[in-house]
């Protein structure tokens, strides 16, 4: 093994510290033996005998700059902060409206018809906005009601007196005023129809006002349009088919009792009755059904006004954090 002079290493091209020696593994010439490559190459540290350094930087391999970067010590520990734990640095925020609410600075102020023109917030649920358009359509609903019970008392009356007259007896008894081949078919017809919608009528009434707090405006409209027009259904097949019955039978219960109505025996009060009964109640189906379309025609255009003003459901979080942004 040569031993390389200082002079001769001062003279030599080559560099005194080779990181890469592998780089010269192909190189001739001078310093190209492994014996000059090991003189000038870096002393090897023993990893048995080497303790960790007590240097207060490293210098970590980072990028192709060979920046230097300081770090802590390694055996200096990290200094506790008021961020160093994963908790909020806030207290939770808890909305101060419910979820099925719209937001107060959020709601989109519009015009509705149903609402007499006035403006008003618009919601997913929505109170009970007493305005003349509800008013009137909360007053039409009463009379229909009072219509239909008072068509149904009517009947209901009609047909006890005939129940109570028309009876077959043998000799010896009291005769009957009304025929046994008397039909009253149509009167049946007319009564459970009349006493069908008064129960729908109250059923509409009264999920109406218990619903506006619990159940959405879209469920609300359809349930009263699709009840109304059933209503508005019955009474008019109701009419139709009595009078249908009542003027092409002479045997009918109130056409029989109209004709007689004159006659005199025993049965010439009961006529009179029955006449009256039958007629008011055929008028008073007549003017129910009319304030039935009336009242089915303000649930559709409360219904359509509220689809189109109605805003989709919100996160009222975002709608509370967009509201304190733009303070």
């Amino acid at each position: 093994m040569s031993i390389v002079s200082p002079v001769q290493a001062k003279s030599s091209p080559r560099p005194q510290y080779l990181p890469f020696p592998s780089t010269y593994r192909n190189r001739s010439g001078p310093g190209s033996s492994s014996e000059e490559r090991r003189a000038y190459s870096p002393p090897v540290a023993n990893i048995n005998t080497m303790t960790r350094p007590q240097a207060a930087y490293t210098v970590p391999k980072t990028n192709i700059n060979h920046r230097r970067e300081t770090t802590r010590p390694i055996s200096s520990k990290p200094k506790l902060s008021k961020l160093s734990i994963s908790g909020p640095v806030s207290p939770p925020f808890y909305p101060s409206v419910p979820f099925n609410e719209v937001s107060n600075h959020e709601t989109t102020v519009s015009k509705d018809i149903t609402s007499g023109g006035s403006l008003k917030q618009i919601g997913q649920h929505m109170p009970l906005n007493l305005t003349w358009h509800s008013t009137l359509r909360f007053v039409l609903r009463i009379i229909t009601i009072a219509l239909s019970a008072a068509v149904a008392g009517l009947l209901a009356h009609t047909l006890s007196v005939l129940g109570n007259t028309n009876t077959n007896v043998s000799t010896g008894q009291f005769p009957s005023t009304w025929p046994s081949h008397t039909d009253a078919t149509a009167t049946y017809l007319l009564f459970s129809i009349a006493f069908v919608n008064f129960l729908f009528a109250v059923t509409i009434l009264i999920c109406s006002i218990k619903k506006q707090f619990r159940t959405s405006m879209g469920a609300r409209d359809r349930f009263r349009v699709g009840m109304g027009a059933y209503i508005v259904i019955a009474w008019a097949t109701a009419c139709t088919v009595y009078k249908a019955l009542d003027a092409d039978s002479s045997t009918s219960l109130g056409h029989f009792a109209c004709m007689n109505v004159n006659a005199i025996g025993t049965g010439r009060k009961q006529y009179r009755t029955v006449c009256r009964e039958q007629n008011v109640s055929f008028y008073i189906s007549i003017v129910t059904g009319v304030l039935e379309i009336l009242v089915l025609a303000s649930y559709i255009v409360n219904a359509y006004a509220t689809k189109s003003a109605q805003l989709p459901a919100r996160d009222p979080e975002k709608c509370q954090s967009a509201h304190v942004s733009r303070r």
